[in-house]
């Protein structure tokens, strides 16, 4: 029992209560169990703390990942209103460009003023053809945003412009900068050229780039014109039972796509990425072509020497057989980075497509012919006919197939 000393309580085990509980067991089994819910509590601790890390680090990560989807969602929303801009102000040049245009003028204004000064006719004139240099220039840009945004409302945009690589992204942000000119691009002069440019995020962007960017992220509206031409005009001769010259429509499509190439290299990413042959694109194609021996994307070229390593079966020849899932994407971007390639194998996959066109219309005159041939026999002949004919043999007569 409790011990006192004085007046003051003593509430500490006394001897023969500790020699007791000793015998009981406390060091024993119950030191054991104390320890072990002791440990316990530790390691429920650490599970704790590790569980509010891991929060505060989900959390961290998904709120990175809702700004960088807020980030995204801004430059969409900008982008899609980025022309509008123009259409408000009635024109492309707006007050912060002409703000920007006068403080480079200033500079050169000064230094006609100091030539009439001195009377150096030289560097006058000089100064005179640079000025009217950068007039021309600030003309030619004008001519080249005004394009831009009627592309923009009449004819939309290709995966130039619109897809999700860092190359689309730097385009719509150099395009949205220069649509709102609100000052985010900043005005560059050449100063032997008088050529005007703009700066942004530490690039300078000159006319041809954007010119080319315009070009080449059009959506590809006279492609894909000219191949539904092409489509309509090998479903009739198909209706009119007439042959599908498979080599020379080859020809044909392939030298345009060359050509096309040739005037603007950047078009190829729009031959092999954009929607303009049907439904799907070249590189979706390619894609789904892993693994089909029927039904999927058929082409076939001479495989070029540098790209014999991705030739399959060895047949020397470009084919789907050629794909794999390990290389196809390699391969597409091969073929893309090629313009002769890329002009064969996409002008081979467009004629291919008018060739399936032309066979469905040619089948169905081919079975109109037989039929019409049948209703004409008179009732002894049509009988004489079925006579000499197996049912499998008729249906095949009537159907075409």
């Amino acid at each position: 029992m409790a011990e006192s000393t004085g007046t003051t309580p003593d509430y500490s085990l006394g001897a023969q209560t500790m020699r007791q509980v000793a015998q009981a067991g406390v060091g024993g089994e119950a030191r054991e169990s104390y320890l072990k819910s002791q440990m316990a509590g530790k390691v429920s601790d650490a599970l704790v703390e590790g569980a509010e890390a891991y929060t505060t680090e989900k959390e961290t990560r998904e709120a990175e990942q809702e700004a960088i989807a807020d980030a995204k969602r801004a430059e969409a929303k900008k982008w899609d209103t980025a022309f509008d801009a123009m259409g408000e102000r009635g024109a492309w040049a707006s007050g912060e460009l002409f703000d920007q245009f006068a403080v480079q003028e200033q500079g050169f204004k000064d230094k006609y003023l100091e030539a009439v000064r001195t009377g150096d006719k030289t560097l006058q004139d000089k100064l005179l053809k640079e000025q009217g240099a950068r007039s021309n220039s600030l003309q030619n840009w004008k001519e080249t945003m005004e394009t831009a945004a009627t592309i923009n409302k009449e004819y939309g945009w290709g995966e130039i412009i619109n897809g999700d690589d860092p190359e689309a992204e730097a385009n719509r942000k150099i395009l949205t900068a220069l649509a709102e000119n609100k000052g985010e691009a900043k005005v560059t002069m050449d100063p032997e050229t008088g050529e005007m440019g703009f700066e942004l995020d530490g690039r300078i962007w000159t006319r041809r780039e954007i010119d080319e960017m315009v070009a080449s992220g059009t959506m590809p509206v006279v492609r894909e014109e000219g191949f539904m031409s092409t489509m309509i005009a090998a479903k009739q001769l198909g209706a009119e039972g007439k042959d599908f010259e498979y080599d020379a429509t080859f020809y044909s499509t392939r030298k345009s796509l060359a050509k096309e190439l040739r005037t603007n290299p950047s078009s190829a990413k729009s031959i092999m990425r954009d929607v303009y042959a049907g439904e799907t694109s070249l590189a979706q194609d390619l894609q789904d072509a892993i693994g089909k021996k029927d039904g999927g994307i058929q082409f076939d070229v001479q495989m070029p020497p540098r790209l014999a390593g991705l030739d399959q079966d060895g047949d020397g020849r470009l084919t789907a057989a050629d794909l794999t899932k390990d290389n196809v994407d390699i391969l597409i971007q091969a073929i893309q980075d090629d313009p002769k390639l890329l002009a064969d194998v996409a002008g081979d996959w467009m004629t291919k497509k008018m060739q399936t066109n032309h066979g469905t219309a040619f089948n169905k005159h081919q079975t109109s012919e037989k039929l019409n041939r049948y209703y004409n026999m008179t009732a002894a002949q049509k009988e004489a006919f079925q006579a000499g004919m197996t049912e499998a043999e008729w249906l095949k007569f009537i159907t075409g197939q």
